[in-house]
């Protein structure tokens, strides 16, 4: 019997209807754990109801599936509490063994404790809060909850700019000229500011007067022309303001300040400009290592395999686990699988805010459409704020999104709930 559109069928079905199965609406699916997940499907409207795509390459890969990947999660969180129960039962001969020990004792733990049916499955659901909450993946509280949940609010913000200007390619004795010319006194009165004399440079408005709130576990996607301000106000927020004059107004993150979150909570907040820059020598496999490994406890660092499996099989990047990453100049993963890898390494740093800065330049509608439905699992698994900036946002990409802002020339158009803005206009 065919499929219902927009009706999300029992995962339980035989094989033979699996072609036939509908996707829920990937905004509107309930999270595994939450109390939401035990209820009824619910209809959607055929517009709403998104089909799994590729990366741009429908012969290898694995779909980017928001159920999938709270299921891939919710795997990860079992293996990561089964692990905690070896923890508990030999904490004290743990010390002395090493690390590839450790992990070989935990994957023979999991297979008993997988045999000892739902006696066992309740322990684990008892170890999984204490253990998570030691700061594994993310700290959580007792109810399953992340703990870090940073909505950032912004009033008044104008931010200033130096005038552009044209810039020309020196010639080597314009180079020699300069070195002990403009450019030694540009390098003498970045240290000492009070010998400077003439003119300050022109300055013009960027962004200006913008007020408004993103609640944890919401996106917002900011609109607008190149050269509008978006790449400004993504930096902004990001607390990046090294390359402007001035940044008026404030700023809090979780009503804590930006000159506050800078000096003490600056990986709180994560900025991805629009090329994707990594290690390009480095595999994906070394590459959310690295970053994992930065952010979590030398106690815990064996788990981390653990985790990192789970990313790969989230993202669908598994079978690019051993494969350069690469760049311009060094052969490695495609442009899409870059995207997921750069997702992936953001969700690794536990950061609690993320802005992403035009990151689907270059790429179709179909692989701009999965970009954004990885950027929603991010959101939804771990509560975070996210910040969005597209040049092309289709209708399956806005439906995603929780809140819009419209830039043009630097001025806010509109700022409010996404499925207002149409009405408003």
């Amino acid at each position: 019997m065919a499929a219902v559109p927009g009706i999300v069928e029992d995962p339980n079905r035989s094989n033979n209807d699996d072609n036939q199965e509908s996707i829920q609406p990937i905004h509107h699916a309930p999270i595994i754990g939450s109390s939401d997940s035990a209820a009824e499907s619910t209809l959607a409207s055929p517009s709403q109801v998104s089909i799994d795509g590729r990366w741009g390459e429908q012969t290898e890969g694995d779909p980017v599936s928001r159920h999938g990947a709270m299921e891939d999660f919710e795997e990860m969180r079992r293996d990561l509490s089964r692990l905690s129960l070896q923890k508990t039962r030999s904490q004290v001969s743990r010390r002395s063994v090493r690390p590839a020990s450790r992990w070989r004792s935990a994957t023979k733990t999991k297979t008993r404790d997988s045999e000892k049916g739902d006696e066992e499955t309740e322990q684990d659901d008892f170890d999984l809060g204490e253990f998570l909450m030691g700061g594994i993946l993310e700290r959580r509280t007792t109810a399953g909850e992340p703990a870090k949940k940073v909505g950032v609010l912004y009033k008044n913000l104008t931010v200033m700019g130096v005038q552009a200007s044209a810039s020309f390619v020196k010639t080597l004795p314009e180079a020699l000229i300069g070195t002990f010319g403009p450019d030694l006194y540009h390098i003498v009165q970045h240290f000492f500011p009070k010998i400077r004399f003439g003119k300050p440079p022109a300055t013009r408005t960027l962004v200006n007067d913008f007020t408004g709130v993103v609640r944890d576990g919401e996106m917002m996607l900011v609109l607008g022309r190149p050269g509008a301000g978006c790449s400004t106000f993504l930096k902004t927020i990001a607390n990046d303001r090294g390359s402007y004059a001035a940044v008026l107004g404030d700023v809090s993150y979780g009503g804590i300040s930006a000159e506050e979150q800078h000096k003490h909570f600056r990986g709180e907040v994560n900025y991805n400009p629009e090329d994707d820059q990594h290690f390009a020598t480095l595999t994906v496999w070394q590459t959310l290592k690295f970053s994992l490994m930065n952010k979590t406890k030398k106690s815990d660092r064996d788990s981390v395999p653990i985790i990192l499996d789970a990313l790969l099989r989230m993202f669908g990047i598994s079978h690019t686990k051993n494969t350069q990453v690469g760049n311009e100049y060094v052969r490695g993963v495609s442009g899409g699988e870059r995207k997921r890898v750069s997702i992936a390494e953001t969700l690794a740093s536990k950061s609690t805010v993320a802005c992403w800065d035009n990151s689907t330049r270059g790429l179709d509608a179909s692989t701009a459409l999965d970009y954004a439905k990885s950027l929603r699992i991010m959101t939804d698994i771990s509560r975070r704020t996210t910040f969005v900036t597209l040049y092309q946002a289709g209708e399956g990409i806005y439906e995603l999104m929780d809140k819009v802002l419209v830039i043009d020339e630097g001025r806010m158009l509109f700022q409010g709930p996404a499925n207002e803005a149409k009405q408003y206009f």
